[in-house]
């Protein structure tokens, strides 16, 4: 569970449905795999804190935990589009002040907050495409574990490897201006290292004020 730390006035829930998607099309970013996440801790203190963990225990976990870093949705549900938009590398569903909400945890994602903390630690928190940023909070951790047995919706699979990620984001610079939101993402991995199935892709449950 992702603890978040910080007064936040917390005044209108945007929630989105988060479901099994067994036949959610999806497609593997090679440029991803060629430059991928390579750290397994990174931390930064406050006011801008950072604390993500990756845990694998080998060169092949870590190779697939990569691989579902660069797992992205075909098919995205932006907020305010009636249709699903269809792109090769969309990760985010929406933005609040400047700061974009996820619809899928990726490698791009993790860079893109990663980013975001640093251009407000760098700058004081300064946000050229929003208000000052007082605070802010990255959480992310991934992990591997080999399942026998797994079921994702109708579909069943057998000996397959699970990639379990979780994020989290608080910005807050004031007390009727911030954002937060914990998302969860789980890929599905043969012994072949094919991506069989994800769940959880949607747009992130956001609480703005």
């Amino acid at each position: 569970m992702l603890r978040f730390f910080g007064s936040v006035s917390l005044v209108l829930v945007l929630a989105s449905l988060i479901a099994g998607q067994a036949d959610q099309g999806f497609i593997i970013d090679q440029e991803d795999l060629s430059h991928p996440l390579t750290f397994k801790e990174l931390n930064r203190s406050e006011p801008h804190r950072v604390k993500i963990v990756r845990r694998f225990a080998d060169e092949k976990e870590e190779r697939l935990v990569q691989i579902a870093e660069a797992a992205y949705p075909l098919d995205v549900r932006v907020r305010g589009v009636e249709t699903p938009v269809r792109s090769k590398h969309l990760w985010w569903c929406s933005s609040f002040d400047g700061v974009r909400i996820p619809f899928a945890i990726t490698k791009s994602a993790i860079t893109y907050y990663l980013e975001v903390s640093s251009e407000f630690a760098k700058n004081n928190g300064k946000n050229p495409s929003g208000p000052t940023m007082l605070s802010s909070v990255l959480e992310y951790s991934a992990s591997l574990a080999r399942k026998q047995k797994y079921k994702v919706g109708a579909a069943n699979f057998s000996n397959v490897y699970v990639v379990s990620m979780n994020l989290g984001w608080v910005q807050y610079c004031g007390p009727l201006c911030a954002m937060q939101f914990a998302t969860s993402r789980t890929v599905v991995i043969d012994e072949n290292s094919k991506v069989l199935a994800v769940e959880n892709d949607s747009c992130a449950p956001t609480v703005v004020s």
